[in-house]
């Protein structure tokens, strides 16, 4: 004690002198360099407190513990402050905490590190915001299992929550219960005007929430290559106005989202910023922003891979690449997005969009997207394999037509034509299906358009298209279903049996099938090529065949098969 007294007072300095972890007996704190009882948290001249023991001397807010009005700041893992220590632990488990300014969690040089966990209880308040990791460190972490944590940013500051502040900054917020409030201000993971690297996590699940009351959620916000990873599962809650993956040049972000819900009360941008780099895996839960807009691929250069098996998207329109040098990229084979237009007045609200050559929609399996538009005008390619579903309800704006590709029906001297039409659909298994509702449309003072007509036009100009073998598109109109739909169609294809043996030293081939199907006979002695000896046509009997070059019985090496003739 005698040495922590001599050195240097950067701040109120813990100790755990009593050995009880009571943050709120002044024994434990060297105040002021001295030992004395202030009767106040008021720091004084301008100092912080400051927590760098962990473990068995980590300091505790305990249950009915009531701390309030602690200034000015709270420094957990402060090693460039501290004359002792370079790890420090916080523990709020019943009892509040209240602090004017910040919490500051592994602050300064790569040594610093800082845990804070609350189970029950919670902080009411801190004054400015909350940082967790602001430098290099082994990765400092606060952790809300239980209660209630207010980032309330009073007066003019605007600091909210912080994760991975400032360059080479580290941290990772984890809520697995309870819920965190961030009043005022931003919640930024690696952020700040300080260029250079910082990393920066994430974790929600169980029934945690993170509620951005007034500002909006921001993953990877200072350029310099910052690493961001984000996982949302169980029953947990995130919300925000806007919710924003990649938001400066250079970051990466990563989302893992398996359950729960992320709630935007405005838009969601992913790779926001040019050279973003964002990658997506949604296997559940739930992505909406109702009111706004969903983009992928909004940054020049940006790059977006989003893979969707299950949960669901809910917005009111949906873009993907926005900028012409942008690549976004959704490979969806199972759940379901939703684009309904509720209060956009954009003339793409309700619609799916693709927005230039760099968007690629890969949508397979069991995957259903229910939209009132779909648009392709701007680029880009739309992928229809498995048993996968585009269901298009029909524009209810009265300006826009449903399909901007209608234009490719207007002649080019009005501004019209299929040249006009830069992106393309492609059918790649029969159980794929496109359908809109109803069987035409006139919008305003737009011609009417035929859906049937439509369909079997962009089929005609191959803008709707199969490479398939032996499949066609077909358009076609149900009645009873009141819905216009185009579909692959592929031949049948008969099946053959055939068996191969030898009796009496003669080799046969016995063939069944439907009665007429061709069968051409080839033979081989190497399995590589083949050179045909005979054709036949199948009848109601099974039909045997026997080689009829004498030359080729005695060859112990020779191979047949029996290929359909188309």
């Amino acid at each position: 004690l005698a040495a922590l007294l001599a050195a240097p007072v950067y701040a109120e300095v813990w100790t755990n002198a009593l050995g009880d972890n009571d943050f709120a007996n002044w024994a434990n704190w060297v105040i002021d360099g001295t030992t004395n009882n202030p009767n106040s948290w008021n720091a004084s001249a301008g100092n912080n407190w400051l927590v760098n023991l962990a473990g068995a001397d980590r300091a505790v807010v305990g249950p009915g513990q009531i701390v309030l009005g602690v200034d000015r700041n709270v420094l957990v893992g402060d090693a460039e402050a501290s004359p002792v220590g370079s790890t420090g632990e916080l523990l709020i488990n019943g009892g509040t905490l209240g602090i004017n300014r910040n919490l500051r969690i592994g602050r300064d040089t790569v040594t610093g590190f800082g845990l804070v966990t609350v189970d029950g209880g919670g902080i009411l308040e801190m004054g400015y915001g909350l940082f967790v990791g602001q430098t290099a460190n082994a990765g400092s972490t606060f952790n809300l299992v239980n209660g209630t944590v207010n980032v309330t940013t009073q007066g003019n500051r605007s600091d909210g929550l912080r994760v991975g502040h400032r360059a080479d900054g580290n941290g990772t917020l984890n809520i697995s219960g309870g819920q965190m409030n961030v009043q005022r201000g931003h919640a930024s993971f690696s952020d700040d005007g300080n260029a250079g690297e910082a990393t920066s996590a994430l974790n929600l699940s169980g029934d945690g929430v993170l509620n951005v009351e007034t500002g909006n959620i921001i993953f990877g916000g200072n350029s310099g290559g910052v690493n961001v990873s984000v996982s949302v599962a169980d029953s947990a809650f995130l919300t925000a106005n806007s919710v924003r993956f990649g938001e400066a040049s250079d970051s990466q972000v990563s989302l893992d989202f398996s359950g729960g819900e992320i709630a935007s009360r405005g838009n969601v941008r992913v790779g926001y910023a040019d050279d973003s780099v964002v990658s997506m895996n949604i296997t559940g839960g739930t992505l909406s922003a109702l009111t706004s807009f969903i983009g992928f691929g909004q940054g020049a250069g940006s790059d977006v891979s989003v893979t969707m098996s299950g949960g669901e998207i809910n917005a009111d329109r949906m873009g993907f690449s926005n900028d012409e040098t942008a690549e976004a990229t959704l490979n969806m084979t199972g759940g379901t997005i939703n684009l309904l237009r509720t209060a956009g007045t954009a003339s793409h609200a309700g619609g799916l969009r693709m927005q230039s050559a760099g968007a690629a929609l890969n949508i397979g399996g069991d995957a259903v997207i229910n939209a009132q538009k779909l648009y392709i005008n701007d680029g880009g390619l739309l992928t229809l394999g498995g048993n996968a579903q585009i269901r298009v309800a029909g524009s209810d704006d009265g300006e826009n037509n449903t399909f901007d590709f209608a234009l490719g029906l207007v002649p080019p001297a009005f501004g019209g034509g299929w040249d006009e039409v830069a992106g393309r659909i492609a059918f790649a298994s029969p159980g794929a299906v496109l359908s809109v509702a109803g069987s035409s449309e006139t919008i305003g003072t737009n011609p009417e358009v035929d859906f049937l007509a439509l369909f079997d036009a962009a089929i005609a100009e191959g803008i709707i298209y199969t490479d398939v073998p032996g499949g066609s598109l077909e358009a076609r109109y149900d009645a009873a279903a009141d819905r216009t739909e185009v579909v692959l169609v592929t031949e049948e294809v008969p099946a053959v049996d055939l068996v191969i043996f030898r009796e009496a030293g003669i080799l046969y081939l016995s063939m069944d099938g439907p009665a007429g199907t061709a069968v051409t006979i080839e033979t081989s002695t190497d399995l590589t090529d083949w050179s045909p000896v005979d054709t036949v046509t199948l009848g109601a009997e099974t039909l045997l065949w026997s080689d009829p070059d004498p030359e080729h019985a005695p060859d112990p090496n020779r191979f047949y098969r029996g290929r359909l003739d188309p």
